[in-house]
């Protein structure tokens, strides 16, 4: 991962980074949903971002968001090796 990215989550919030993966936790929403009633949004965003990623090489898990009632948001963020 770029430093430059590495320092621009740490500043906006937790990241552990591990070999070809990385967790990060956000305290916040990046997409501004708050309460229970934007589960669904929620859920359509992350699977915009499930595409993206995966487009990249990637693949997203997420494990916790503040509309399921957490106080963070986390995702674990894996890079995917292509099967020879």
């Amino acid at each position: 991962m770029p430093k430059s990215i590495e320092v621009f989550m740490r500043m906006t919030g937790r990241l552990h980074v591990a070999g070809d993966e990385f967790v990060l936790h956000l305290p916040y929403c990046p997409y501004g949903f708050t309460g229970s009633e934007h589960q669904r949004p929620c859920d359509t965003a992350m699977d915009l971002d499930r595409i993206m990623l995966r487009r990249c090489g990637a693949e997203l898990t997420i494990t916790d968001t503040i509309p399921k009632g957490a106080e963070r948001c986390r995702m674990l963020i894996r890079q995917v090796h292509p099967q020879r």
